[in-house]
């Protein structure tokens, strides 16, 4: 889904979870820390109380791209909600 990459499974436990994976590609640790508390946002304030609330039992990993460090939390945010449509 354009600047992240999404890996899902049944989950083994009873609620859902996710993983998130932010690579350097040459960044600072600066812009990875940004990046990486840009998704984890949008896995606490969309992804999870969604997937509660329709009662999902999944595992997701998130893996950023080189593109990811360009985009603004609205592009990432529309990411997300692209995977969560196809899903």
């Amino acid at each position: 889904c354009g600047p992240l990459e999404f890996i899902s499974r049944t989950s083994e436990t009873s609620s859902p979870r996710a993983g998130i994976i932010v690579p350097r590609y040459g960044r600072t640790n600066v812009e990875r820390n940004r990046l990486k508390r840009r998704l984890r946002a949008l896995v606490r304030s969309d992804w999870l109380p969604e997937a509660r609330s329709r009662g999902l039992e999944t595992d997701v990993l998130v893996r950023a791209r080189p593109e990811a460090y360009e985009r603004t939390l609205d592009q990432l945010r529309a990411a997300f909600s692209s995977w969560e449509r196809a899903a």
